[in-house]
């Protein structure tokens, strides 16, 4: 996994395939929102006080805002991706605008500083705290018909604009940042769509992307949307709906294959395979079984970059398939703020293979600044192909914020379900190689 290490954490550089939100903390947030007296918060622990002073600040923040920017604050947590101007402007209006500066001003939301639009994203713990803060009644069941009616009557018509006009590039751009955003509500119109002007949203907009597919869902074959979609547009007695997704339908299955990942445009050979083995031990450290692997990556090549040539410099992202899995510690594991153990889906995406290398570091610091300074080589273990180490979190967003703009993709830092989610590779056990770890397992695994 590309990472960089500040003190004893690691990160790592991933390349979203639903552009969701940028992580800031690994933190979970506590129920507390009082200001407690010190002889209190000295009989909790470091993490404990962390957690509740984070709160305590966001709640205080909360408070001073707007009745509108209260209002919208909370319906951030529906947008994963970010909440683009355009979509706010087309809902809330003028007032709506206001409220996303005011947010701003307070540090409840960042604009995203990769998107090729004007957005906002939640970063954590702001986004749990977010959700906290929903009303009964004012889920997304409140606010998603709106969003559908844009993505519909403004998104849609852009993209296939952009698509039709031969601009490929701010095509796939376009869906790549608002992807995550996209499958959600998507889905919500599958299942609760109900349309007075017999116009399945949901439906013809799934019809009429499915040929761009890969750059909303790269590790899933449209056809199995199309078939929720045919269903949502049948409910809503759509006849254009169904015809349309039904001819979609039909376009793909005459086809012998649909590649379920695609590699975003890149332009190289496209993915490629490489072999791994896993080991799973019982309860002692013993080996008691070995499986070998595949998985899928491209490579991210920055040799322009590199004075010698060499291929040190490029990135090798592999592909994590979408999924769903038990976030946190089981009861007896971790620490109390990784509790309780919760389901989590999480959207297909592309993580490094390795850490970032300090010749990698060296490269994109090379790259002009986006928004803060980079030290070249800030490294105290010195080595082109060692982990690059004294960086800050900072440091490391800048770096995904330079490749970004180099690139054309939305790198970013994952956030901790992907980070988890990516660390158990579908396992249950304490580690993914099973219920105990050796010196052997921790340099070899």
């Amino acid at each position: 996994m590309n990472g960089v290490t500040d003190g004893n954490a690691w990160w790592c550089v991933i390349i979203n395939d639903c552009a969701h939100s940028l992580g800031i903390d690994n933190c979970t947030v506590a129920g507390v929102t009082e200001v407690e007296p010190l002889s209190v918060l000295d009989s909790y622990s470091s993490e404990e006080r962390k957690e509740r002073s984070l709160r305590i600040t966001l709640e205080r923040s909360f408070e001073m805002l707007s009745v509108e920017a209260q209002d919208i604050f909370p319906l951030l947590a529906f947008f994963p991706s970010g909440l683009s101007l355009d979509l706010v402007r087309a809902i809330w209006g003028r007032s709506g605008q206001k409220a996303l500066m005011e947010l701003l001003k307070f540090s409840m939301a960042e604009k995203s500083p990769t998107a090729s639009d004007w957005r906002v994203t939640l970063p954590e713990p702001a986004r749990t705290y977010a959700e906290s803060k929903l009303q009964k009644g004012r889920g997304i069941d409140y606010i998603a018909p709106q969003v559908l009616n844009f993505y519909y009557g403004n998104f849609c018509d852009t993209v296939l604009n952009v698509f039709g006009n031969k601009d490929n590039n701010k095509g796939q751009q376009l869906l790549l940042q608002e992807n995550s955003n996209l499958i959600l509500f998507l889905q919500w119109g599958y299942d609760k769509e109900i349309s007075s002007d017999q116009i399945c949203r949901s439906a013809r907009m799934t019809a009429s992307l499915s040929p761009y597919w890969r750059w909303i869902e790269a590790n899933k074959d449209p056809l199995a949307r199309l078939d929720l979609a045919n269903s949502a547009a049948e409910r809503n007695q759509d006849r254009v709906g169904e015809d349309l997704v039904r001819k979609a339908i039909a376009a793909f299955s005459s086809k012998e294959e649909f590649k379920d990942v695609q590699s975003l445009g890149q332009e190289s050979d496209g993915l490629k395979s490489f072999e791994l083995e896993t080991v799973t031990v019982n309860h002692h450290g013993e080996i008691i079984k070995r499986e070998t692997k595949q998985a899928q990556y491209f490579t991210e090549t920055l040799q322009t970059l590199s004075p010698s040539g060499k291929g040190v410099w490029d990135l090798d992202m592999v592909v994590i398939p979408g999924g769903t899995f038990m976030m946190g510690s089981s009861e007896g594991e971790g620490r109390d703020s990784e509790k309780p153990q919760h389901e989590v889906t999480v959207q297909p995406f592309f993580m490094g293979k390795y850490p970032v290398t300090q010749a990698q570091w060296q490269a994109v610091a090379s790259l002009p600044q986006v928004n803060r300074e980079l030290k070249p080589d800030p490294s105290r273990f010195k080595g082109e192909n060692r982990p690059v180490e004294r960086v800050s979190w900072y440091d490391a967003k800048e770096f995904c914020d330079r490749l970004s703009r180099y690139t054309g993709k939305p790198y970013r830092l994952p956030s901790e379900a992907e980070w988890e989610y990516a660390c158990r590779a579908g396992t249950t056990t304490p580690f993914h190689f099973g219920e105990t770890i050796t010196s052997w397992l921790n340099r070899k695994h």
